[in-house]
Parts: structure tokens; sequence; C-alpha cells
């Protein structure tokens, strides 16, 4: 490998060449999935690395900045013809978001309040259209405080339009492992709190009251779960999230291996299901898969 680094830098201008077409792509890609390029970026690149730093992306409302961006990619010619193997390695420094309102006073207020929320992430992944597999052998998101997302995954059933991002095509995918571990002191609070209020706000009585009942609801629900959809010890994490809500703070994790395949099809029901919680609906939806939750509550002073 050091070797191969060697040969890549006595060529900068071919390995320009590269980083500049695998950005154009990118660019290319997410345009057509509704986003604007506002700022490219100025670009370089160091053994074998692309980087591109300042980088200013929006999509409707939200304004999304990035630091910079720095990959090494194997494949591309693969990836546009959606045949053969790709290779990936990146990493995400200094990415902030922020709305974007008509109002000029607002819009600086936002864009202040987020200057310093700084997000990092790396990514290591791979795509075989051959075998119609997708690999996320490392995604770590880092965000501002004690908050972070990491994510291992592999899925079979890809074809050479995944990128699109269409449904048909996300419901052929078949899910044979994933492990997501995500670490909450109160980054998520708002996005959950939000949700909620949406939800249940115009439910008659206090929102103290409705909340407790709607956690004794859920708890409920998780402890009568048949053992063959969830083992007792993820039913009793479960419960203890709940428990902590409603903005839990601490870890959770959730590891599902399904060696024969888990499809996609079924979360996508599951999502349009009337009765989501039910036990026939979860079986439909992870039958054949081992299941195993976790859940550490923050146990600090509140």
């Amino acid at each position: 490998m050091r070797a191969l680094l060697t040969v890549l830098a006595l060529f900068p201008s071919a390995v320009m060449a590269d980083c500049r077409d695998e950005q154009a792509f990118v660019y290319e890609t997410i345009a057509g999935n509704g986003w604007v390029v506002e700022a490219p970026g100025a670009m370089s690149q160091s053994d074998g690395l692309c980087r591109v730093t300042d980088v200013v992306l929006t999509q409707e409302s939200l304004v999304f900045g990035l630091g910079s961006v720095s990959w090494r990619l194997e494949g591309l010619n693969a990836l546009k013809a959606g045949a053969g193997r790709v290779s990936i390695d990146a990493g995400i420094d200094d990415f902030r978001f922020a709305p974007r309102v008509q109002d000029p006073w607002l819009n600086y207020m936002l864009a202040e309040q987020n200057r310093r929320n700084l997000i990092d992430a790396t990514l290591r992944a791979g795509l075989d259209f051959e075998a119609g597999r997708l690999t996320v052998d490392g995604l770590k998101i880092d965000l501002p405080g004690e908050n972070e997302i990491a994510l291992d995954v592999a899925v079979r059933g890809v074809g050479p339009t995944l990128l699109t991002g269409l449904v048909s095509d996300l419901a052929a995918l078949e899910l044979e492992r994933m492990s997501v571990a995500v670490e909450n002191h109160g980054f998520a609070d708002a996005l959950i709190l939000g949700v909620l209020v949406g939800r249940f706000s115009g439910v008659p009585g206090s929102p103290e009251t409705v909340v407790e009942a709607t956690k004794a609801e859920l708890a409920s629900i998780v402890r009568g779960l048949p053992g063959d959809v969830l083992p007792e010890d993820s039913k009793a994490a479960l419960v203890a999230l709940i428990d902590n809500g409603p903005a839990p703070w601490g870890r959770l994790s959730i590891d599902i291996e399904a060696a024969g395949g888990l499809p996609m099809s079924g979360f996508l029901a599951l999502a349009t299901s009337t009765d989501p919680l039910s036990p026939d609906a979860l079986r439909d939806a992870f039958s054949g898969a081992q299941i195993a939750i976790g859940f550490s509550p923050e146990t600090g002073v509140e």
C-alpha cells in the first residue's frame, strides 16, 4: 500500500483529474435528488486522497455547510456502469446545518446558533454489483457533545439504480446484518420532543398525563410481545428505554442477524401498517431474524 501511494504521489495531475471526476459524479447524483450545490468548494489531493473544503449545499429550506470532505474511491467507472466493484473510505469534518428563512435577522440568528454545532463522520463501505451486495463496515457520526451514531450493515439485492433512492429499489433489498449504536446526551431531544408534540398536542389532558399514559401503554405492549418476536432481555431493554423517556439519555444498541435475508419490503409494510406494534405485524417483518437490543441509561444528576 505504501508503494502504491508513493506512485500516486508522482502523478498528482492524474489523481486530481480522478478527484474532479468523482466530485462531479457525486454533485450530479445529489442534484438529481433535489439538492443544490451553492458552493462546490476548493479541491486538493494528497497521497491519493481527494479533499474538498468549504462546500455549501441546500435542500429546500435547509443549508448544509461542510468544512471538508475527504475520500478515497476505487471503482468510479463501476459505479457509473452499475457493474463491478466499488469501495470507499470517506471522512467529513466540521459539518453543520441550519434552516434558511425569509427574515434576514432570524436567518442570522439560526446560523449563529449552529455555527459551533459541528458534526464529524467517517465511512467505510463496499459495493459489489455482481453479487448485488452492499456492506457498510463502519459509519460513525460524531455529533456535538457526548452524542454519537455508529452503524454496520450488509444488504443484498442491490441494483445499479440504487443511488436514485427509488422506493421500488429499496423494497428489493434484503438485510443480512445490522448493528446500530446511538449515544444520546441531549442532541436527539429536540427531534424526539418535536415529533411527540406534533403527534399528541391535540389529545385531551395535560402533556405530562398524556406522555405518562403513552409510556405505560407502550411498555405494556413491549412486555406482551411473544419471545419469538423479541427475547426477554431485549424487551427489558426497550422497557427501560421507554421508562427513561420521552427524551432518554444513554446508549441504545440494536443488533439484527438474518443469514437467510430479511426483506426490506417487510419494513415498508410495517411502516404503513395500521397496527405496526402487533405481534403478527412484527413477526412478518422480522421473520427469520435474531434481534438483540440493549439500553444503558444515563445515571447522572438531572
